[in-house]
């Protein structure tokens, strides 16, 4: 089982990163055991839900995405970007497979892992028509890497689409220290090791290392969402990359997503011949500094 940290940049919608934060600390403070033991316990499976049927491979990315096997894809229903990947690859390299479709409902998850299965989905791209279908919920890393397809659908008018943009979290631990009688002092080498340390409180300094981390992931973040719908930067930036999130029709106007379809028309189309793989396309979008995606 992978190690999880809630501390590491997320893209993910800000109010289940809270979920996720409150379970791990609550397991933290009990004597049950850590939040990966009780997972381990459960004895549920690390591989993500697929299955082929008419020619086409159906893979599911549910719940919260994390790089690898972790007690949040055990306790809340999550995938395995990793495993979510391998399956894309099986899938591309069975001729029996005629396409892919990615059925997502997740809240996004961590950055950590986000890439890998981007390129996954884009080299299947090459080879065979990819699709998403957002069911629910495409927020966040799930739209990240959802768009990475050759087209992108929703399955109803309330689906919810977006919520662009990288999330993290500090927690000082100091005044707790303190009215517990303990004094952690963190001896280091080099001026950013420790510079947002949990054992004392967050510093201008320490604030603005994890800010421009946030804004670097978040500038990566939005010129893959600039090439995967092919479109100006400053276009994703004013219409669709301010980290709200958009509703049916919304998502659509904003250029998020192609359309509205359902899974049986989308299993039809790529069985059929109705889509086609996606030919790489020569990069378009406009290229901008951290500080000038922020501004």
């Amino acid at each position: 089982m992978h190690d999880f940290n809630v501390s590491s940049p997320w893209a993910i919608q800000p109010e289940y990163l809270m979920r996720l934060c409150e379970v791990a600390d609550a397991h933290a403070r009990t004597a049950t055991g850590a939040p990966q033991s009780l997972a381990a316990r459960g004895g549920l499976s690390d591989s993500p839900m697929v299955y082929v049927t008419d020619g086409v491979a159906v893979i599911d990315l549910v719940g919260p995405l994390t790089k690898g096997y972790s007690w949040v894809t055990a306790m809340f229903g999550g995938t395995s970007m990793v495993g979510a990947g391998a399956l894309i690859d099986q899938a591309v390299s069975d001729p029996s497979v005629k396409g892919i479709l990615l059925n997502i409902d997740s809240p996004g998850g961590s950055v950590d892992g986000t890439e890998g299965l981007v390129m996954a989905i884009r080299r299947a791209g090459e080879q065979k028509p990819v699709v998403s279908l957002a069911s629910g919920t495409m927020a966040s890393a799930a739209y990240w890497a959802g768009s990475a397809a050759g087209a992108v659908y929703l399955d109803s008018g309330t689906t919810i689409v977006g919520s662009i943009g990288v999330v993290s979290r500090h927690v000082d631990i100091s005044g707790l220290e303190s009215r517990i009688g303990i004094k952690t002092t963190e001896i280091t080498a080099g001026k950013f090791k420790r510079i947002a340390s949990m054992h004392e409180p967050l510093s201008a300094e320490g604030r603005g290392s994890i800010q421009a981390q946030l804004d670097h992931i978040y500038s990566i973040f939005v010129h893959a969402v600039a090439d995967h719908r092919r479109a100006p930067v400053q276009t994703v930036l004013d219409r669709m990359a301010d980290g709200r999130v958009f509703i049916g029709q919304q998502a659509v106007d904003a250029g998020l997503v192609d359309g509205f379809s359902s899974r049986g028309e989308l299993i039809a189309r790529l069985r059929t011949g109705g889509m086609q793989a996606t030919k790489p396309q020569p990069t378009r979008k406009v290229f901008m500094s951290d500080r000038e995606i922020r501004q």
